[in-house]
């Protein structure tokens, strides 16, 4: 009730709304029905890496959005939240590969590889190793974790299928979009243009690190100027967009404790003008 009072009250005053189906949502191992797991999981990691490879996952992940987009309120046609992420940050790097979520990762790359080399019996030049465990999300310039960036977007292209018709059977009107996160491969940017409705990005300058316990104090900063990110994260932005889509950066922020966040203003209004 809390919720939609809020978010009433946002679309009276002309704010439009923007919200993602699944970003920390509480889920128990139980809930996906994973054989020799109990308890609370990753829902950040796993969960969402799960969601490409086990189907108990996606289930789980479809029935929480129908029962958010479907009832009285009928959230799925509001005009006001005209863009719906699927999966906050839901690329394979999120949960990849961490504990008891390996084993439908090994056998999803297991079968995807197998169909590649009956399609080409030296794909990738032969160089793809059959452990998936082998390929780093850094070095792509080998060709066995290039071939990671193939696999990603061939399973988020299976997956964002699914979850997209499951919003339009309930007669979904808003623009979707999936994978507004790291990383940005080629293969990817290929399957935003081909399915999505809109492009979603979300970028944090001198992002906090927690060196003991994750999200909690202490946190590191570097006090980093954004003209010497080494990752030159302000301006990468405009590389993420596709053409002919909406863009949107959904997630934002030049975060404290930094000296030079009262250039944000001035510098993220200079790229948008330029753009």
């Amino acid at each position: 009730d809390r919720f939609d009072y809020f978010v009433a009250k946002m679309i009276e005053n002309g704010i439009y709304v923007t919200t993602d189906l699944q970003v920390s949502r509480p889920v128990n191992w139980e809930d996906i029905a994973f054989p020799g797991q109990h308890g609370p999981m990753d829902p950040k990691g796993v969960y969402k890496l799960l969601t490409f490879l086990w189907e108990p996952a996606y289930r789980n992940w479809e029935a929480f959005a129908v029962q958010f987009m479907e009832p009285v309120n009928r959230y799925a046609d509001e005009p006001g939240m005209p863009f719906v992420s699927l999966v906050n940050e839901g690329s394979f790097r999120m949960g990849w590969p961490k504990g008891a979520g390996l084993a439908p990762v090994r056998e999803a790359w297991s079968r995807w590889l197998a169909a590649k080399r009956a399609a080409d019996a030296n794909f990738l030049g032969g160089n793809v190793p059959d452990d998936p465990t082998k390929l780093k999300w850094d070095k792509f310039a080998d060709t066995g974790s290039a071939a990671l960036a193939l696999f990603m977007a061939d399973a988020e292209r299976d997956r964002y299928r699914r979850m997209e018709a499951a919003m339009r059977k309930l007669g979904a009107k808003a623009l979707f979009t999936n994978l507004n996160h790291l990383p940005y491969f080629p293969p990817n940017h290929v399957v935003r243009a081909e399915m999505y409705g809109y492009v979603d990005d979300h970028t944090y300058l001198d992002h906090p690190s927690s060196p003991i316990t994750p999200w909690q104090d202490p946190m590191v900063f570097h006090d980093a100027h954004p003209f010497n990110d080494p990752q030159q994260r302000l301006y990468r932005e405009p590389f993420h967009r596709v053409w002919g889509l909406p863009f949107t950066v959904s997630e934002w922020q030049f975060c404290g404790c930094n000296r030079y966040r009262s250039t944000a203003g001035l510098l993220r209004g200079a790229l948008a003008a330029g753009q």
